[in-house]
């Protein structure tokens, strides 16, 4: 069933992204994040972020760069692991730098997006629509040696219902493969 999720999002989502507009990302010098360098409470292939009232984690089934699109990171979380959630990290260039990035207005490419077997998105942000906010990513730091990636991620995002909600204390760490 992931795998069903996963052929919809992106046969749905990216073709948008990647015909109609050039790649390119939104790296900006500021950020109301603190200014740890390092991401805690994770094990090594996990997630987490907290969003209404509500704690998400779960483990990372697979990530990988492609380079001149992004960092895609698939997890799964749930006790049947039937709920997805994808992270794309839009990358104009051929390699991972830390920075910030953004699901803000076209032309960026990243997306936030969560689903289970019975919702079609229950999280949502992605350039095409901003209406309900913008997810920022913060690369902090990728080890070429390890392919280890860390990062941090917040901001608003569309719910199952089309409300706002807000995502807070995100983090991931991950191997790229």
């Amino acid at each position: 069933m992931l795998q069903a999720i996963r052929t919809i999002v992106l046969r749905s989502i990216f073709p948008v992204l990647f015909t109609i507009v050039s790649i390119s990302c939104n790296k900006k010098q500021e950020i109301n994040d603190d200014d740890d360098e390092t991401v805690t409470g994770i094990a090594l292939n996990e997630w987490k972020f907290a969003a209404d009232s509500k704690q998400f984690k779960g483990g990372i089934r697979v990530s990988y760069f492609s380079p001149g699109i992004g960092l895609f990171i698939e997890g799964t979380t749930g006790p049947l692991k039937d709920t997805s959630l994808l992270l794309l990290i839009g990358f104009s260039g051929n390699e991972i730098q830390p920075g910030i990035y953004t699901t803000a207005s076209l032309p960026n490419n990243s997306l936030f997006y969560m689903s289970d077997n019975n919702t079609r998105g229950i999280f949502d942000a992605n350039p095409t629509n901003t209406y309900y906010g913008v997810i920022t990513f913060r690369i902090l730091n990728y080890n070429t040696t390890t392919n280890e990636v860390q990062g941090k991620f917040f901001g608003k995002s569309a719910d199952k219902n089309l409300e706002i909600s807000t995502i807070t204390d995100g983090v991931f760490r991950a191997i790229v493969r």
